[in-house]
C-alpha cells in the first residue's frame, strides 16, 4: 500500500507539472511597492489575452485592481494604496489559467500620499482596506 501511496502522489506531481508547462504563465514579484509611484508588473509565458488584477494577499484574495485585459506582458499601476498594503499580482490567461506572484513586500511610504483610494489610470480601484 505504500508504493501504491507513493505512485498516487508521484502522479499528482507530474500532473501538476505538465499543466503548468502547458500554461508557462509565470508572474514576477517586484521587490517594492512606493505608495502615488509607479512600478511595472510582469509575468512571461501564457497565452495572450491576458487579465491582470492586485488582489489581497494569497491565491483566493479579493481583487484590489482589476486592470483592462491586454497582449502585452507588463502592466504598470501607480500603487494607490496604503503603507503596509500587502498585495498578490494574479495574471489569468486566454485559456482561463490564472498565476499569482508571491505576496508583495508592504507598500512603503513615498513623497506623496494624495493617490491613496484614487482610482489609477492603469486600472479600476476597487474598495479596499488594509
Amino acid at each position: 500500500m505504500h508504493a501504491s501511496s507513493a505512485l498516487m502522489a508521484l502522479t499528482g506531481l507530474v500532473a501538476a507539472g505538465v499543466a503548468l508547462a502547458q500554461s508557462g504563465l509565470t508572474v514576477a514579484t517586484p521587490p517594492a511597492f512606493v505608495q502615488c509611484q509607479p512600478i511595472n508588473l510582469s509575468w512571461s509565458g501564457g497565452t495572450a489575452p491576458y487579465f491582470p488584477r492586485i488582489t489581497t494577499p494569497g491565491a483566493s484574495g479579493t481583487t484590489v485592481v482589476q486592470f483592462d485585459q491586454t497582449s502585452s506582458t507588463s502592466q504598470v499601476w501607480t500603487v494607490n494604496q496604503a503603507v503596509g498594503s500587502q498585495f498578490t499580482i494574479a495574471v489569468t490567461d486566454s485559456t482561463g489559467f490564472t498565476q499569482y506572484s508571491s505576496t508583495t513586500n508592504p507598500v512603503v511610504a513615498g513623497s506623496s500620499s494624495s493617490c491613496v483610494g484614487q482610482s489609477s489610470s492603469s486600472g479600476s480601484l476597487f474598495a479596499f482596506c488594509s
